[in-house]
């Protein structure tokens, strides 16, 4: 669901991550996403709210430029988990 708002958006490419961070004592949900050059800033907010309508969920949204993403080879890596192991 999250692929489908962001492949929707002009001016996204098509390379994104989920990242989970521990935030003191809470946690916190990041969208890296890859934007074309010139893409307006206003489509993060965008698909922020877009994200919040659909699924409840209020990530911080982070435009990266296009091949900023690491793309290791075979499958792409679409989440990332940096919370402590517990």
């Amino acid at each position: 669901q999250v692929e489908t708002i962001l492949l929707r958006q002009a001016g996204l490419g098509h390379e994104y991550q989920i990242v989970l961070d521990a935030d003191g004592g809470g946690e916190r949900m990041t969208v890296l996403v890859e934007a074309e050059p010139g893409c307006a800033p206003a489509v993060a907010t965008r698909v922020g709210r877009e994200l919040h309508d659909l699924l409840g969920l209020s990530p911080e949204i982070r435009l990266c430029r296009l091949g900023e993403l690491e793309r290791p080879q075979g499958k792409a890596v679409r989440g990332v988990d940096r919370r402590p192991s517990r």
